[in-house]
């Protein structure tokens, strides 16, 4: 089961790096620094707690020099899986555009479909933001391990008015995934975006 879970870890962060970060690779750096303590996005102002609503945080990467762009894991409580937050500069880009780059690099895993395309997951609370979301099927060891069927989230959210930018990756077995999507909006409940939504 761990190596399930290192696997699917290791595909959110590429996901992600691929879609969300303009540095170059090279400035991708571990922050390592942030144990016990609420990991604070730099100039976002986003705190990340190390647990949270049962909710353990994992790794934590930023991709630029500056923080902007930085992604903070999260293990879900009693059942393996991934889900990682990012949040990075919106650079005055369109929200689709910053989900079709995402969606993108989902779907380079080969094997993997697209279940449906829309706006039904809503993560950020209040009417302010465009949420749009997707969810996959990823085969059975496509992530270049044994695992099962694997059901995937990829979720963008461009609050109105602001700056930033919340992406969502979340992976999961899919038996089970009615658990999984209540967990996902369970963890972005129990964090104050209150800093992105003002920015």
């Amino acid at each position: 089961m761990q190596i399930i879970i290192r696997h699917l870890a290791a595909a959110a962060l590429l996901v992600g790096a691929a879609a969300a970060a303009p540095a170059p690779a090279h400035a991708q750096r571990e922050v390592t620094e942030t144990a016990g303590d609420p990991f604070v996005h730099r100039e976002a102002g986003v705190r990340f707690p190390a647990t949270i609503g049962g909710f353990r945080r994992g790794r934590v990467f930023e991709f630029d020099g500056e923080g902007r762009d930085a992604s903070v894991g999260y293990k879900p409580p009693a059942m393996p899986g991934e889900m990682t937050v990012y949040v990075y500069p919106r650079n005055g880009s369109e929200c689709w555009s910053l989900f079709n780059s995402a969606d993108q690099a989902v779907m380079n895993r080969e094997g993997t479909t697209r279940r449906d395309e829309d706006r039904s997951l809503k993560l950020l609370a209040g009417g302010g933001s465009e949420q749009i979301s997707a969810r996959y099927t990823v085969p059975a060891g496509a992530m270049g391990a044994p695992h099962p069927e694997l059901v995937s989230y990829l979720w963008v959210g461009c609050p109105t008015g602001s700056d930033w930018v919340v992406k969502y990756r979340g992976s999961f077995e899919v038996k089970n995934e009615s658990e999984a999507t209540r967990l996902s909006e369970a963890l972005f409940a129990a964090i104050d975006w209150t800093p992105v939504l003002a920015k």
